[in-house]
């Protein structure tokens, strides 16, 4: 009898650890979602609190040069990452640096897909504009 409830709470280990395992490397699931903010130089908020109107040339510059970009969230103070992706259909991932980079400094309303993952917020630029 003590071997069947062994094996019983051994099975029901086995079966938590692999809920516990699918769960934890599931992959994100975006949404479709609009994210109004101010466009900035990521590495410029994250090291030094910048952003706004006295940021945008040294924004743009280092945009220009590659650095990340992304949106200051306006209402929830998130940082998002913005990539964009090309209308064609082989077109893979790329920065969203030539879309925002002229609108740095500026509050913006971007359309897009959202993804959540621990510690990271991405959109999925399809649309931006001033806002």
């Amino acid at each position: 009898m003590r071997n069947k409830w062994m094996v019983a709470v051994s099975g029901l280990a086995v079966v938590l650890c692999a809920i516990a395992y699918v769960s934890a490397s599931a992959e994100p699931k975006p949404v479709n979602g609009t994210i109004i903010g101010e466009v900035i130089d990521i590495a410029d908020y994250a090291m030094f609190g910048r952003h706004g109107a006295e940021h945008v040339d040294s924004g743009t510059y280092r945009a220009e040069h590659g650095f990340p970009i992304g949106i200051l969230e306006e209402e929830t103070g998130t940082v998002w990452i913005a990539v964009y992706r090309l209308p064609v259909p082989a077109a893979g991932l790329q920065t969203a640096n030539s879309t925002l980079a002229p609108l740095m400094g500026q509050q913006v309303a971007v359309q897009g897909l959202l993804y959540r993952a621990p510690g990271v917020n991405l959109v999925r630029v399809a649309l931006a504009r001033e806002y």
